[in-house]
This record gives C-alpha cells, structure tokens and sequence, in this order.
C-alpha cells in the first residue's frame, strides 16, 4: 500500500523562513497558483487499478472521491498506467469551486504542478513536469515565466494574472519554484504571492521582498551603532533616568527607555536614507536589533 505524502507548504514570500530562497541569477519558474483540492497519485501495482490517488490528507477511494477526482483517475490514469514512472509522485490541483471563480469549463481538471520522487526525495525540475504532463495528456497550470531570478518588483507583474479566471486576470496569485534551493536542513522551499483581492478575502499577508528586508536590517544597522546606543544610555543617567551601575537586570527598564528614543535619533539624524523604506518596519528593526547592542556594551563594563 503505498502511503499518503502531504505536499510542501507553500509559503508565503517575505515569511521567515523564505529568506535566501530567491537571490539574483538563480533558475526560477513561475506559474499561476490555482484555487482548487490538492490531489496526488502515484503508480501501485498492488493497488486494483494499478494506481494510487490522494487529496492533501488521506487516501482516496470510491466511496471518498474528492468531488469526483478519484472516478477522473480510474477513468484517466488508470488505462495508461504503464506510461507512469515508478516512484514518480504526481502532484496537482484538482479544480473544484473555492473562493475564485473560474470559467465553467476549467472545473474538474487536474494541473500538475509538480512531481516528487521517492527514490531522491526531492521535487523535481518543471521540465521534467511539463514533459511528463505532454506525455500523460495532463494540464498544467500556465507558466508565465521561466529564466533567471530578476527582482522582487518582476514577480508582482504577474500576480493575479489568469486566462482561466471568469473574469480574466483576477487569479488568486503566483507560485514561484527554486527547485535547487534548500534550506539549512535540506528541504525545498517554493513560494508563493497573492493578489490583493485574494489576501483580503483570506486574511492574509501580503508578499514581502525578503532581500529588501535584509537591506533594511543591513541599512538600520549601519547607523545604529554602539556608541549611538552607549551615547544614549548616557543621557538617560544624566537625566536620572538610569542609574549608571545599571546591569543586565535592567534590561527591561532600559529598552523601555531608550528603544523609541533611538529610532527617533536615527530619523532625525539619518533620516535621507530611510525615504524610500516603510518606517514602521525601521522602528521593528531597531527594536530587534537594540537588546543585542545593549548586551554588547554590559559584556564590555
């Protein structure tokens, strides 16, 4: 019996744990991201059908089909199973009515996104997808780039774009794939942006260009020195404040004090490189990065 596999999360572009994954230069494709049921299937030769199918959290059968994606695999998968390839595991979306709107005759078809292979245990590369969907007659969802990685502002020109929506191009947003890209514990990571519409209606967050994060911490940090904060620390002891033998128990007391006092400091003195950034994420990063220098100067007393 071959066992359930869970698709990657998709994750949202400026998420934590997406810094890293698109730098300038590397492959990337990106494809529309389609509202519909995650479904899977793979060849099983112990299975009657000579196939697997799956939605996101369990193993399909007749009397649990997923609104008719397991009837499409027997009809579908099942009479070319011979063409599938062992260990390959085919992922997609099966189109049923969510939240998007899609043309009527778009429904109820499987877009393969991409395929895992068990024997490697990682994704593979959207050629090889878009080969094997020639060769299974598959649909994908639309490819609306393939080629280097060119900027963060590339990315939102496709967002929201779809041929398949009912009305055009209010897509629920972009997908996009660095299948050489892993992380510090060797997983994959894809990443995806909404649309506008589709954030609101979901409560969620919008795409962040997390290389602009990095800049903004790079920037903050440039200015936001040891001898600003001790500077500071000065002048909240001389304004009796703080009491100059202040130690590590007074970490609380002194963020207190002077976190807003520095970013404050900081616009009013070095305001001109700040013009072009959201100043509520420069406070953000000086109240990040403050305890640390603040820890720096007790190890130094």
């Amino acid at each position: 019996m071959k066992e359930h596999k869970k698709y990657t999360s998709i994750v949202r572009l400026g998420h934590k744990s997406t810094q890293g994954v698109l730098s300038i230069g590397d492959k990337i494709t990106i494809t529309e991201k389609i509202d519909g049921a995650n479904a899977s299937f793979i060849l099983n030769e112990s299975d009657e059908y000579g196939v697997t199918c799956f939605s996101r959290n369990q193993t399909l059968s007749v009397t649990s089909g997923l609104s008719g994606y397991w009837d499409w695999i027997i009809k579908n998968i099942s009479p070319i199973k011979e063409k599938l390839i062992p260990n390959y595991r085919y992922y997609g979306e099966w189109l049923v009515s969510h939240k998007i709107r899609y043309q009527q005759d778009k429904y109820k078809i499987f877009y393969l996104f991409s395929i895992f292979n068990e024997l490697t245990q990682e994704y593979l590369s959207d050629e090889i997808v878009k080969s094997e969907a020639i060769k299974l007659n598959l649909k994908t969802p639309e490819y609306f780039y393939e080629g280097e990685y060119i900027s963060f502002e590339h990315l939102l020109s496709f967002i929201g774009k779809s041929n398949i929506t009912e009305v055009l191009n209010t897509g629920e947003g972009i997908v996009v794939k660095n299948v050489n890209y892993k992380d510090k514990f060797g997983n994959q990571i894809f990443v995806k942006l909404v649309s506008e519409a589709f954030a609101e209606v979901q409560s969620q967050k919008l795409p962040t260009d997390t290389n602009r994060l990095d800049e903004q911490t790079s920037l903050v940090a440039s200015v936001l020195t040891v001898s600003r904060v001790e500077k500071m620390l000065f002048k909240k002891i001389d304004d009796g404040e703080l009491d100059s033998n202040f130690g590590i128990e007074d970490m609380g007391k002194i963020l207190k004090l002077i976190s807003s006092d520095l970013f404050k400091d900081i616009m009013k003195e070095e305001s001109e490189l700040f013009e072009n950034y959201d100043l509520s994420d420069i406070r953000k990063i000086v109240g990040k990065l403050v305890p640390t220098i603040v820890k720096e100067i007790l190890k130094a007393k």
